[in-house]
């Protein structure tokens, strides 16, 4: 009988240091890039969060025939309210019904609106009571949403 010597497999030391090294190099490239990414796509959510609420409150006016306000809670980077809001006055009155509430418990950008510093209201046919803007930024990068006289927002 012969016996046959048997053969280790493995990786040596210098095989594994050398994979560590390179997943290394590999994580330090692509951390700060995921942190970049993960910013990006906040930030584009809580711009697409006001579209929405923006285009339910203008489809609300239309459907129930009344007026429809968007007002921020407190400011606009702590979020907003859409109500039914027949008198227009942008005031959450008893009686007035809250269509949706978006609250921002941690905001990391600035909201600021000139023109609907107090609010938006959309009338009966869907138009804004005025034309403005708001503009989102967050790390040195803006996004502005216009809302045109048709009431229409538009992300640029």
């Amino acid at each position: 009988m012969i016996k046959r010597r048997s053969r280790q497999t493995g990786f040596t030391l210098i095989e594994l240091m050398v994979t560590l090294a390179m997943m290394v190099i590999v994580l330090a490239i692509g951390i700060p890039a995921f942190k970049s990414l993960q910013q990006n796509s906040n930030r584009t959510a809580r711009i697409n969060e006001l579209v929405a609420a923006i285009q339910l409150a203008r489809s609300e006016a239309v459907k129930r025939g009344t007026s429809i306000s968007i007002i921020p809670n407190t400011n606009w980077q702590n979020g907003w309210t859409v109500f039914t809001d027949p008198d227009k006055d942008r005031t959450l009155d008893s009686g007035e019904t809250v269509i949706r509430t978006a609250a921002v418990t941690s905001p990391n950008y600035t909201m600021t609106s000139a023109a609907y510093a107090n609010g938006i209201t959309f009338d009966s046919k869907g138009a804004p009571q005025a034309t403005g803007s708001f503009q989102f930024s967050q790390n040195g990068k803006t996004r502005t949403i216009d809302i045109n006289t048709t009431g229409r927002p538009r992300i640029h």
